[in-house]
């Protein structure tokens, strides 16, 4: 522990010194607080472990140098295109995935969270780490898919070079489940109709967004033997 109680990391160097006949005379003993650099090296080992680990779920995993701007390694069901592409850097493969994958309506969004800038800015203050869930589409497939992207970011051990790890990961199936029992938490199981909760909550989000220079009117029907 160093002197405000905390606990560091200490790289011991020992010396021996001898005299003219080969005997020792004396050890010098030199301490080096390399508790940054450990904590790098460790996270490093950590975004190793990521990067080569086997996930059949991947779409994508790119590993990047953004100092240098360069692919280091790459693994997943790369489609040709996007891996030439990826090779010509960082913001070439976001706007590749953009172009060829993602569906329309949350392209915006996708740009936000991955854009380098905005990346490097949220680095520098601490946040490493970052995800969104979209859906993908491409020609060969019959409707979107859900997909999450992620990335992770580490600075390497011993120089300021950062890498990040730029992942997808197919979750289709699971986000589908999910979706399916938020629906059925919303609806009337018999009529399929918002329950009470829901239409509330849907009443004010469409009150709010209701322009107050036009005259709008609410209209309540009690319509009889409805689940006959």
């Amino acid at each position: 522990k160093n002197l405000k109680g905390e606990w560091i990391w200490m790289e011991c160097t020992i010396s021996n010194a001898f005299d003219d006949n080969g005997k020792p005379l004396y050890a010098i003993a030199s301490f080096e607080d390399v508790t940054d650099n450990h904590e790098k090296k460790l996270a490093f080992e950590r975004y190793k472990k990521l990067m080569y680990s086997e996930d059949t779920d991947n779409l994508f995993l790119f590993d990047y140098n953004l100092a240098q701007d360069i692919l280091v390694a790459d693994s997943g069901n790369i489609n040709a295109d996007l891996l030439e592409e990826s090779k010509k850097g960082y913001m070439h493969c976001i706007n590749k995935v953009a172009n060829d994958y993602i569906v329309e309506e949350d392209k915006q969004e996708y740009f936000e969270t991955f854009d380098e800038s905005r990346l490097l800015q949220a680095f520098a203050i601490g946040s490493d780490k970052g995800e969104m869930v979209t859906k993908i589409k491409t020609d060969e497939m019959a409707e979107p898919m859900f997909v999450k992207v992620s990335y992770q970011m580490v600075t390497e051990p011993y120089n300021a070079s950062i890498r990040l790890l730029l992942h997808c990961a197919i979750i289709d199936e699971k986000k589908r489940a999910e979706l399916k029992l938020i629906d059925r938490a919303r609806k009337d199981a018999l009529t399929q109709v918002l329950n009470r909760e829901t239409f509330i909550e849907e009443l004010y989000k469409r009150i709010e967004s209701v322009n107050k220079e036009k005259i709008s009117a609410f209209a309540i029907l009690d319509i009889d033997h409805f689940k006959e």
